[in-house]
């Protein structure tokens, strides 16, 4: 059975500074590699992963570093 495609926020640093924030889908078994391509994309070293369960409102999941 294929998981259902969720909605993420993933807020991208460089050292202590936010410098980009993104929002993509993603099912929860592929959220970490989606999120890790995202922050190499970006050109930073590590990214806040949250669930969105509302406009307005994410729960922290994980966060993802590049080594």
């Amino acid at each position: 059975m294929q998981q259902p495609t969720e909605t993420w926020r993933l807020d991208v640093f460089t050292g202590e500074t936010e410098t980009d924030s993104v929002i993509f889908n993603a099912t929860e078994a592929d959220v970490d590699a989606e999120a890790l391509a995202i922050v190499t994309a970006q050109g930073g070293d590590h990214g806040d992963v949250y669930q969105l369960t509302g406009a307005d409102r994410a729960i922290y999941y994980t966060t993802v570093t590049v080594k």
